[in-house]
């Protein structure tokens, strides 16, 4: 700390604080303060981290106007982003990690790629009769509640990650490409509050 005085008659006080050293400048009748405190602590930052998830997957859009509505399948790949504050703690074994990636992994694996890696994923909303034969032809078959394409994936997806987050980490947006050059997003930020789903004639 340094502090001097002079005469000064008006009182006048300045605080600018920039996080890590703050000025203090105070004029109070006859002397003039300076203060100046080095803090050691600084603002914690909201870090994002992304990891990348490769798998083989087939899908067939029911009713379709293009050769999608046949079986065939997709390389696969999903981005996941999650978001939250590092560890600031020298005895945790995750210090300075928003999530072990390997952790991370682990979820995504049980919750996605175990279930989806090389299966064929039809609708529900097939008849029976087809839904029995993928079933027999393909062996592994995911049957879900949507039209499985690219954009219903991606929101199932999200669904299926957030439960098994820990604490204080958020899924802030998952990716997933279905070719090379097309993919579809999803963000959180978008999804707060969602409307309705949009009918189109």
């Amino acid at each position: 700390m340094v502090t001097f005085g002079c005469v000064v008659t008006p009182k006048i006080t300045i605080w600018v604080g920039l996080n890590r050293p703050t000025l203090f400048l105070s004029f109070y009748r006859t002397t003039v303060n300076l203060y100046i405190n080095f803090q050691s602590e600084t603002m914690a930052s909201i870090i994002r981290v992304t990891k990348e998830f490769p798998f083989e997957m087939s899908h067939v859009l029911s009713n379709y106007d293009g050769p999608c509505r046949n079986v065939h399948g997709h390389s696969y790949r999903l981005f996941v982003t999650l978001s939250g504050t590092p560890f600031d703690d020298s005895e945790n074994p995750k210090n300075g990690m928003v999530i072990d990636f390997t952790d991370l992994k682990t979820i995504v694996r049980q919750e996605i790629v175990s279930k989806f890696d090389h299966a064929v994923v039809v609708s529900r909303k097939l008849d029976k009769e087809r839904s029995v034969m993928f079933t027999k032809l393909f062996g592994n078959t995911v049957l879900v509640d949507y039209q499985p394409t690219c954009e219903n994936l991606v929101a199932d997806f999200a669904g299926r990650i957030i439960p098994h987050l820990p604490e204080g980490v958020k899924l802030h947006n998952l990716k997933l490409y279905e070719t090379a050059s097309s993919y579809a997003e999803w963000f959180a930020s978008d999804n707060e509050c969602p409307p309705p789903p949009l009918k189109r004639g």
